[in-house]
């Protein structure tokens, strides 16, 4: 329903508009900028609406009110102008809007009233225009609330198509009653802001940092232009950025480094243009960007920039709004993804300055066009108002304006001092003492104490750290200071107890600036008494120092990542196809390299053709130098990666299309020229074009036709350079570009028209061809003509004449010659003599005339001889203006010489070593009438040498010889075997015999060549081998200068040499172009290349094992690896040394740089004159220089130039900087003066004095020296003297004059006053003493024992010193023995002072300083003075406020240096607390230095100091010099703020080492049954220079089977004093491995080493120890052999074992238990501890082989298991020897050997049972194994009685056998056989009878077995008892 001035208002609704009127006026407005809203709870259901906004706005579309409910809602919005409201009740919807001619969007106030009630809805607008609806009787359910200007985060299906946010003022909104503005959120701002009515003539004001301006989209389809007038002084800051469609384009103009820059990414690439025209100087620019289809334009005051895109870019979509200033986060998000040269803080950061006259493609644009802004201003301020603060009250928002400049101001404003104030508050002056934040590029820093420290005690003044308020007045440019603390980061205020609990961080945002600042408001809210200084605040700059980071370089594709290009031929990859950028480096830092295939890469080097690409710099890419070749088939892309020696950028392809060349022509006017003549052909007279993109394509002109009148000529053709012409039958349209291509007439025929001579080309591109193109060449006809024109003939080396019987012109139609007015022009001299006119030799041009040649001034002479014929000619034209004739040759005959020798002069190749025979195939001179030559060997060849080839004469070097000798072959060449590859043998061949004519015409000298093959016989040698140094986590090419291999085979090349590497720890080894592809293998070449990379990391010190081949040899390498913090150092290998007057190259040789830096360009190191020279200049190509790079010193182009002076010496001081690295270096020149010098005189020679403990000038004239350079410094005696005597020996040298020497004599005395020193008693330091107190004055401080040492020491005792007062203290008196001194008595006595009793009282009345002035002289024995030495001088009394607090030293940590450093001494190490004094008031002073190094102030000499302040330690300025001393050391200090005495301190310097070393003596070893141990010293120990008790482990690598555990929990870090004392313990958590290992990297005062720890389990294993086992036997396996029943005990289960390695001559075999064959015994891998208890495993002990019988070692390798425990490896080590029988052997024998076998089966012998064998299981005494006799005279006794036994036994058996077998005839009885253990620990084998019940009374007894008769068998009926099984025991049945 539309509204209409026509329909009234029904009186309530009338009443509730001028009631809500009223209530308008007295609102307070809102001011919404498009993104903001206001959420104002509602109850969920209304049942009616007194609704009454008033509102101005702009913008056509924008929401004004919602009201949002499930499904109904009440929703107010402009649309196009017009006002929509929309109501939806109980699923119906009503709409009421405004005509189309009432606009609403006019920025004025417009008021409307809408009321819902009774089932109406009444609508006003402005009074003036009303309606009416019915509406249906239901509540508003409004569930969400009510929304004024927007709807924000609300998501429901009615709000699409919703109008945008309201960017405009509510100045009154209410709802029944309620105010709807009340309260305000942060970003709606309360009043209407005065850019929201701002017209397009109103300026946009950019206040930054978050400022933005989002306007409707620029549309770019046909073209889009933006235009406006830009006033910033922002070095960089976005302009514009508009987004295109979903597919990431965009085109964003921003402001980089002071000038304009565009970018526009179309997804076919990125394309760059940028601005040279500044515009950060604060001054306005007129700026102007146009794009359209073909072009991208930059214009900056009329000054344009502009790129051709050729096809790449297409129309931009545009998507979202035009951003002006700033960026949003979708903005900020398509930057970071691309990232194309944008600087990092680009998209963090906003304009801060002023847009004016801003236009959208020719549309004026203002603020209220604007759909969004944020922190904007309406108009532009004047600079100094820009930064203002807006006044949002004292707790509001402070602003966050960036300014580019600060204001110069000195902060803080000092205090005032006012009376009533505590005394802390004394000569207070400002609060903080502020200290620089460090943060790195794009990192985080806390603000701490040490930043701003408070200059008095906080306690001591009744002040708590939350009392001192910070307030952050102006943020920094470059970041943001971040605030842990509730509600604080809007108020931006903090306490200093936030400072100390880390709460305020500043977050840099990651530019490229070095420096920023903070600007700091601090107050104190306490309220004890403090100067109102600090109430009102004090204004502190924060300075914030950036350690810059480097950025990754980046690839970029200016006109999209496609190139196209003409199929078969080059393109250069230029700018204008893809560009290397980096913001933080320049061109000549950058090198690219391509990535991909090693084979087949189409990009060449301009000027190395056929030679591929893999790397250039930036600027051979600049200049065009790269090529790329297409050869056919589909184009290869590229891929790409940019490195600034640091860092690489990301791939990035190029993708390449190669298209088929289309050929048109542009040009074809043909050419006209006289006949004779020639004419250039130029591009207007013939070109063509080709359809190549970007391409400056080689087209290729062939001439296909025959010329009939002339040729065509190319100037330097054929490969020739120079002018002069050659006919050529092709060439390139580059040529005729040039003007290097010419037609010239050579028709010499009479014509009576002109000729057309049509030229037939062939053109070329690539492959393509246009074929049959005519070019037609006019030629006028000539009109002078030859009427003679004869050949000449001639002999070398006569001279002919030319006259005009060869040569005559004539003119057409003309009778006779005219000879006077005809010139010979020569277009073409002879080639093979000259041409001369009167002597003078003719070039092409000259000319001569008829009359020449009838004066016979014409001639020519051949300078050629030959044996045959030849022919010369030269070219002409005959000229007479304005006739001309055609070009005519003029032929020479030259007559062959019979004489002229002919050479025959080949290659000999003989092997490297060897020899080769000298023929006439290889060396022959003849002529047509002659042979006979002789050679003359002019020199003999170098390596090697010409010998006969008969034996008698090989000895004889070779000196002539003839045609003979060659044809015979009697001369070889012998090579000397050196690894050379030629060799060389001048000549000279003479002709011999009569009539030989001109000798100098018949020699002939030449040069011999002697090939020489090399051959392969000698190893690579390493020639080269130096410590390689690289930054400690960093990368440096490994190159030839690093290690490096020679062989002195010859023809030896890098490329042959394969290195191959071994594992590392401490780093890896990869491919420079590809670094994350490790390499193992690479050539000598490569390293030369600079293509191998190492990359640090792990340990800092290593040796990298590297093995070298040549094919054949190898050999082996290591390589040093040291890992350190980067450095520069720079080593005076020389000095240099310059003429007077002249001038010396400086270069690498005076300059030599030593770093560890990846540097590969010598432009990556500068160097800055610091200072000097002080006696001439350094010159670069002519001109004075103070800075210069490591290239100019590669290449010689720095030179010391010297002014001429006489000064000998002069110095160049010089800083180097390489990146963030720099180092400092003298160069000392030493200059050759002029003339002979005479030798030195010493022309004063005196002695000087020196005052004790001080220094004294050696002046001229005492010695001729430089007055006041040289110092003599006395050191302190410890013993009190008065004249002292030293001497200076010195050698005065002044090259090239003879030295002299002298000796210089230094008396030390007393006796003459000082300047430095007033006193000239041995102590006068004066006294401290507290207000109104008193103190003694001891020889502590006044001591005169130096006028006594004057006195012979056997006198002292009866002398004295007596101090006489000639000037008494005024604010105090003096004591002797608590009796003051007067007048009367004015003196005191040395003794006196040194019984300490001499005081002075203080009278008080204040602390004004005292003295008192006395007289000193020597006393003698009676009181009488004598002659000696005295004195007058004051001693000074300091009163001390008795409420002054001395400083209070802090707690310092030692100073870690390394050796030979330099280090900065900061507050850590010294501090005190003194709220009396300022830091420069604190001073300090070395009383004593340590050895091992100096301190220094910054700025002064690089000298030691003695002398400085708290200040200079707080500015960073102290600095400790480190010399190459190892030991730590301790300064001893006195520290005073010049109000108390002072204090003694100490400052400890620890000198770090270079290197450490994990020293491992032991593996771990783990008891078995406990399955953990202990680390120890055995293990871990770190050795550097000492013993490093403090070291650090940190775990690297664990271990796999176990962990490590510290205090009984698993760690990864521990340190060497938990090892000492035990507390890490490694414990297997996984018992399937032996062993393990873990790998720890340790650090101990800096420096790391890693180390790798082995882990072994002990066996818990009982093993044999015994003596020798005999060789050829089995030998029983058993407890006493291997016994782990110890850990089967500790572990309850049955160990087993596993059989590693077995012995090397025998083998472990399981014994039958029924002893029956040996080769039975199988062969035993696995067994356990019940095998080896119950005797089941054997050991055969086999005889080594290959040797004599002797002694021999033999080993078992276990594995021992067992439940519960990890397993451990044992080893059973056993010696064997030859059996012997006589021997008793400790362990049980199962077998012997076979001879000692057969000894026991000899008649007369006992046998045993059982078959022999090597391995026989029966029993064998030891008396069987030698003679039977001989065994029973040396143990008669022995024997007797054993057989007594048997014999005994026998007897008592045989009738138990009988009884047996009848009992066994009834019935059958098992028979069992037992093992007994017989004597010498035989097992034999027993028969043991059945079993008895436990009835019976006969015992069961063992009987020796019988063998069997002999030649019979056994008897069978006793074997049937051998046979039978054993019968189980029973219950209470045992074996006896």
């Amino acid at each position: 329903m539309l509204l209409g001035p026509g329909h009234t208002l029904s009186a309530p609704a009338l009443a509730l508009a001028v009631t809500l009127t009223l209530l308008v006026r007295s609102a307070s407005p809102a001011s919404f900028f498009g993104e903001n809203h206001l959420e104002v709870p509602v109850p969920t259901a209304l049942t009616r609406v007194d609704l009454l906004l008033q509102f101005s706005t702009s913008q056509p579309d924008a929401l004004l009110l919602l009201a949002a409910g499930q499904a109904d809602h009440l929703l107010l919005q402009l649309y196009s102008g017009r006002l929509q409201v929309r109501l939806v009740l109980d699923q119906k919807e009503m709409k009421l809007q405004t005509p189309t001619d009432i606009v609403l969007s006019d920025s004025a106030p417009h008021t409307l009233v809408l009321t819902v009630s009774n089932s109406w809805a009444v609508l006003s607008v402005d009074g003036i225009l009303n309606t009416s609806t019915p509406i249906p009787k239901a509540h508003l359910e409004v569930t969400y609330g009510l929304f004024v200007g927007g709807s924000g985060s609300l998501d429901l299906p009615y709000l699409k198509g919703l109008s945008r946010p309201l960017r405009g003022c509510i100045h009154s909104a209410s709802l029944n009653g309620r105010n709807l503005l009340r309260p305000l959120t942060p970003d709606v701002r309360e009043g209407c802001a005065e850019e929201l009515s701002a017209g397009d003539d109103v300026g946009l004001g950019f206040s930054g940092p978050h400022s933005l301006a989002a306007f409707p989209a620029w549309s770019t389809q046909e073209e889009g232009t933006l235009e406006f007038t830009l006033t910033t002084r922002s070095q960089q800051a976005p302009l514009a950025f508009q987004a295109g469609d979903q597919r990431g384009n965009f085109i964003y103009v921003a402001i980089f480094e002071g000038h304009l820059r565009a970018v526009v990414e179309k997804g076919q690439g990125t394309m760059v243009l940028r601005n040279s025209v500044p515009v950060s100087d604060g001054q306005p620019h007129e700026v102007s960007v146009h794009i359209d289809a073909h072009r991208l334009e930059i214009s900056v005051d009329q000054y344009p920039t502009r790129t051709f895109n050729r096809g790449v870019l297409s129309y931009l979509e545009p998507h979202g709004s035009l951003l002006l200033g700033g960026l949003d986060a979708e903005a900020s998000r398509h930057l970071q993804e691309h990232r194309l040269g944008l600087a990092p803080g680009d998209v963090n950061i906003s304009l801060v300055g002023c847009i004016e006259d801003f236009s959208i493609n020719g549309r004026r644009q203002g603020l209220r066009d604007a759909w969004l802004t944020r922190d904007m201003a309406a108009g532009c301020r004047p600079e100094e108002d820009e930064y203002e603060e807006e006044a949002y009250g004292p707790y509001e928002t402070f602003s966050t304006l960036a300014p580019e400049a600060w204001p110069a101001m000195e902060l803080p404003e000092p205090c005032i001092p006012e009376p009533g104030l505590p005394p802390v508050f004394a000569n207070f002056t400002q609060l903080l003492t502020i200290s620089p934040l460090v943060v790195a590029e794009g990192g985080t820093a806390w603000l701490e104490w040490r930043h701003v420290q408070p200059t008095l005690d906080l306690t001591e003044a009744e002040l708590r750290k939350s009392q001192v308020l910070f307030s952050v007045s102006q943020s920094a440019r470059h970041g943001e200071l971040e605030l842990d603390i509730p509600g604080a980061q809007t108020r931006k205020m903090f306490t200093l107890l936030d400072v100390v609990n880390r709460k305020a961080r500043f977050v840099h945002d990651g530019s490229e600036d070095t420096s920023d600042q903070l600007m700091l408001e601090v107050s104190v809210t306490a309220r004890a008494p403090v100067p109102s200084c600090l109430r009102r605040g004090q204004i502190y700059i924060l300075p914030i120092q950036v350690n810059p980071v480097n950025d990754p370089p980046r690839i970029i594709f200016p006109h999209g990542s496609l190139m196209v290009i003409l199929e078969h031929t080059q393109k250069p990859l230029g700018p204008e196809i893809f560009q290397a950028y980096d913001p933080d480096s320049a061109c000549e830092g950058l090198t690219i390299q391509l990535l991909g295939a090693s084979t087949g890469i189409p990009v060449e080097h301009r000027d190395q053709p056929g030679e591929a690409v893999t790397e250039f710099s930036c600027r051979d890419l600049e200049a065009g130098n790269i090529v790329y070749v297409h050869r056919g088939g589909p184009a290869q892309d590229l891929t790409f990666r940019v490195s600034d020696g640091m860092q690489a950028s990301a791939p990035a392809t190029l993708k390449v299309v190669a298209v088929r060349p289309a050929i048109q022509i542009l040009h074809n006017t043909g050419l006209h020229l006289a006949q004779g003549s020639a004419a250039p052909i130029l591009p207007a007279n013939l070109s063509v074009e080709t359809n190549a993109v970007g391409q400056d394509v080689s087209v290729l002109f062939r001439v296909t036709g025959t010329l009939r009148f002339g040729e065509l000529q190319k100037q330097g053709a054929g490969g020739v350079e120079g002018t002069e012409w050659w006919e050529t039958l092709a060439f390139h349209q580059r040529d005729v570009e040039q003007g290097r291509v010419r037609y010239l007439s050579t028709d010499p025929q009479h014509h009576t028209q002109d000729m057309v001579e049509d030229l037939t080309l062939e053109v070329q591109v690539g492959q393509e061809t246009l074929s049959n193109l005519s070019f037609p060449v006019t030629i006028q006809r000539a009109t002078v003509w030859m009427l003679r024109l004869e050949p000449l003939h001639t002999q070398n080396p006569h001279q002919e004449t030319l006259t005009p019987a060869h040569l005559e012109a004539s003119l057409e139609g003309e009778a006779g010659p005219y000879p006077h007015t005809f010139h010979y022009e020569l277009v073409q001299a002879p080639r093979k003599g000259n041409l001369q006119l009167q002597g003078t030799r003719l070039s092409d041009g000259q000319s001569f005339s008829q009359s020449d040649l009838q004066a016979g001034h014409v001639t020519y002479r051949a300078t050629m001889r030959t044996s045959e014929a030849a022919d010369d000619s030269f070219r002409f034209r005959v000229l007479s203006p304005p006739h001309f004739s055609p070009l005519y040759t003029f032929p020479i005959h030259i007559g062959g010489d019979p004489n002229a020798p002919v050479l025959t002069n080949v290659l000999l190749i003989v092997p490297e070593g060897g020899e080769g025979v000298l023929s006439a195939d290889h060396l022959f001179v003849k002529s047509l009438n002659s042979a006979s030559y002789l050679y003359e060997v002019m020199e003999q060849p170098h390596h090697g040498r010409l010998a006969w080839k008969e034996p008698k004469g090989k000895a004889t070097p070779v000196t002539s010889f003839t045609n003979e000798d060659l044809l015979h072959g009697r001369l070889v060449y012998q090579h000397d075997d050196s690894e050379t590859i030629e060799d060389d043998i001048p000549f000279v061949a003479t002709r011999q015999g009569e009539g030989s004519g001109d000798m100098a015409w018949e020699e002939v000298r030449g040069v011999f060549r002697v090939a020489i093959q090399p051959v392969n016989d000698h190893a690579p040698v390493q020639t080269i081998s130096r410590v390689f140094h690289v930054a400690r986590g960093g990368q440096r090419l490994l190159t030839t200068d690093d290690v490096a291999f020679s062989d002195a085979d010859s023809g030896f090349t890098d490329a042959q040499l394969v290195l191959t590497r071994k594992d590392l720890l401490f780093g890896s080894i990869v491919a420079m172009e590809e670094p994350t592809r490790p390499i193992y293998r690479f050539t000598q070449e490569d390293l030369r290349k600079k293509q191998v990379l190492f990359v640090h990391s792990g340990a800092d010190h290593g040796w990298l094992q590297l093995q070298v081949s040549d094919g054949q040899h190898q050999a082996t390498a290591m390589l040093e690896v040291q890992a350190s913090e980067p450095y520069l150092h720079v080593v005076n290998n020389s000095s240099l040394v310059v003429p007077q007057g002249g001038q010396g190259t400086i270069d690498t040789a005076v300059l030599h740089l030593d770093t560890n830096l990846d540097i590969r360009s010598g432009t990556e190191v500068h160097y800055h004159v610091t200072a000097g020279p002080h006696s001439g200049q350094l010159l670069r190509d002519g001109q004075s220089v103070n800075s210069f790079t490591q290239q100019d010193l590669l290449e010689g182009a720095i030179l010391y130039s010297h002014n001429g002076s006489l000064s000998p010496h002069d110095t160049v001081a010089l800083s180097v900087a390489a990146g963030p690295v720099h180092t400092n270096t003298i160069l000392q020149v030493t200059i050759a003066l002029e003339g002979p010098l005479a030798p030195l005189q010493l022309v004063q020679h005196k002695k000087i004095y020196v005052f004790q403990g001080e220094a004294a000038e050696i002046r001229r004239d005492q010695l001729e020296v430089n007055a006041g350079n040289i110092l003599y410094e006395h050191g302190k005696y410890p013993e009190p003297f008065w004249e002292a005597h030293d001497t200076i020996g010195l050698l005065l040298s002044s090259p090239p004059a003879r030295d002299v020497a002298a000796t210089l004599a230094v008396v030390v005395s007393f006796d003459a006053a000082c300047p430095q020193r007033p006193s000239r008693l041995w102590r006068n330091k004066g006294l401290w003493v507290p207000e109104g107190q008193r103190a003694k004055i001891t020889v502590a401080s006044l001591d005169a024992s130096n006028l006594l040492a004057s006195v012979p020491a056997s006198q002292r005792t009866r002398h004295d010193v007596l101090f006489q007062v000639t000037q008494f203290p005024t604010r105090g008196q003096l004591l002797v023995s608590e009796e003051p001194l007067h007048a009367r008595r004015p003196h005191f006595l040395q003794s006196e002072l040194a019984a300490g009793q001499l005081v002075y009282a203080h009278g008080g009345g204040g602390t004004q300083q005292d003295s008192f002035r006395f007289r000193a002289h020597l006393q003698g024995p009676t009181g009488a003075s004598v002659a000696g030495p005295q004195t007058s001088e004051a001693f000074a009394i300091t009163v001390r406020d008795v409420n002054e607090r001395p400083p209070q030293p802090q707690a310092s940590i030692p100073l870690r240096v390394t050796r030979g450093s330099r280090a900065p001494v900061s507050r850590a190490q010294l501090s005190v607390v003194d709220p009396d004094s300022a830091p420069g008031e604190i001073e300090y002073e070395v009383q004593r230095a340590p050895h091992n190094g100096f301190l220094s102030l910054a700025g002064d000499n690089t000298g030691p100091v003695t002398h400085f302040t708290q200040a200079d330690v707080d500015a960073g300025r102290l600095a400790f010099v480190a010399n190459g001393s190892s030991v730590a050391g301790i300064f001893q200090l006195s520290m005073s703020d010049g109000a108390s005495p002072p204090i003694p301190m100490s400052l400890a310097v620890d000198v770090l080492p270079s290197t450490i070393e994990v020293q491992l003596r032991a593996p771990l070893e783990v008891p078995q049954a406990l399955g953990r141990s202990s680390l120890s010293r055995q293990q871990l120990q770190v050795i550097s220079d000492r013993e490093e008790p403090e070291v650090a482990y940190r775990l690297t690598q664990g271990p796999r089977y176990g962990q490590l555990l510290v205090g009984g929990q698993p760690a990864s870090a521990f340190s060497q004093m938990q090892v000492d004392q035990g507390e890490v313990v490694f414990a297997f958590t996984n018992f399937s491995s032996s062993q393990d290992h873990f790998k720890v990297l340790a650090l101990a005062r800096g420096v790391n080493a890693s180390a790798t720890v082995n882990v072994t389990v002990q066996a818990l294993l009982h093993v044999w120890a015994g003596g020798p086992w005999p060789q050829g036997t089995t030998l029983r396996l058993d407890p006493t052999v291997l016994d782990a029943s110890e850990l089967a005990n500790r572990t309850g289960s049955m160990p087993h074992f596993r059989l590693l390695a077995g012995p090397r001559y025998g083998r472990v075999v399981r014994v039958s238990q029924a002893h029956t064959e040996p080769r039975s015994n199988r062969l035993v891998e696995h067994f356990t501890q019940q095998d080896l208890e119950e005797g089941r495993l054997g050991l055969e002990v086999g005889r080594p082989e290959g040797r004599s019988t002797g002694p021999a070692g033999d080993s078992l390798t276990l594995e021992l298991w067992a439940r519960g425990v990890p397993p451990a490896v044992a080893l059973l080590d056993f010696a064997t020897e030859p059996y012997h029988a006589a021997k008793s052997y400790s362990v049980a024998l199962l077998s012997v050997p076979e001879a000692a076998r057969t000894e026991t089966e000899k008649p007369g012998r006992n046998t045993p049972t059982g078959q022999p064998g090597p391995a026989a299981s029966s029993p064998i005494p030891t008396m069987a194994r030698s003679g039977f006799l001989g065994f029973l005279e040396a143990n008669m006794f022995s024997v007797i009685i054993p057989v007594c036994l048997v014999l005994l036994l026998l007897a008592l058996i045989l009738p138990l056998l009988f009884y047996l077998r009848k009992r066994n005839k009834t019935g059958k009885h098992d028979v069992q056989v037992l093992t007994a253990k017989p004597r010498n620990g035989l097992a034999g084998d027993t028969e043991t009878f059945r079993k008895v019940e436990p009835g019976q009374a006969i015992p069961l007894t063992t009987v020796p077995g019988q063998g069997p008769p002999p030649g019979g068998q056994p008897d069978p009926e006793l074997l049937q008892f051998c046979r039978t099984p054993n019968p189980a025991l029973r219950n209470g049945q045992y074996w006896v």
